[in-house]
């Protein structure tokens, strides 16, 4: 499984489905606050491989919330053409946000989120869209878990599960890695 010799990890019965049917796999990606332009050239072409045509990217200069949103709207970026892509690229590069941003399918079938202060990002979408991200920074889902598990949130999860604590810190991180065994 993705947590290599790790204690085997049950979570059936106690986490409920993180995201909604048109995001049935989620993952994590280690990553800086903000993305790296590569990680958004990942995003942006697992997307085309999978048939969608635009993006939202949202920066979280406002926070995350309603509100935040509305002060703060994503803007949009056709994927339709390599040139296009590049466009959205130039833009990430340019207005990288200091706190964390997400950038989502137009369709609702994939996103990336990034929050400020953390080491890694939550990704979501089809099987195919993961995997396309994942072969594009030439990584895997498990390197990636693996990765976390080293990372603070992660290590902190891990520590009071193996130790029974009832009310573990992050105790997130089941709904992050559900799909996984």
């Amino acid at each position: 499984g993705a947590l290599g010799n790790s204690k085997k990890v049950n979570l059936e019965g106690k986490v409920r489905r993180p995201c909604r049917e048109a995001v049935p796999e989620t993952g994590c990606l280690d990553c800086g606050c903000p993305f790296e332009v590569e990680q958004c050239r990942a995003f942006a072409t697992a997307a085309r491989a999978v048939g969608d045509t635009g993006l939202y990217c949202w920066e979280h200069e406002g926070g995350l919330s309603h509100q935040a949103l509305e002060d703060f709207p994503a803007c949009y970026f056709p994927l339709e053409s390599s040139d296009d892509v590049e466009e959205f690229l130039n833009f990430y590069d340019v207005n990288a946000p200091i706190v964390g941003s997400t950038i989502f399918s137009a369709a609702g079938t994939w996103g990336a989120l990034s929050f400020g202060g953390g080491d890694f990002a939550v990704l979501g979408g089809s099987p195919a869209f993961m995997a396309a991200v994942y072969t594009a920074l030439g990584t895997t889902v498990e390197e990636q878990v693996r990765t976390f598990f080293t990372g603070y949130e992660g290590s902190m999860w891990l520590r009071d599960y193996r130790e029974g604590i009832a009310k573990p810190h992050c105790a997130w991180v089941p709904e992050l890695l559900v799909h996984l065994d």
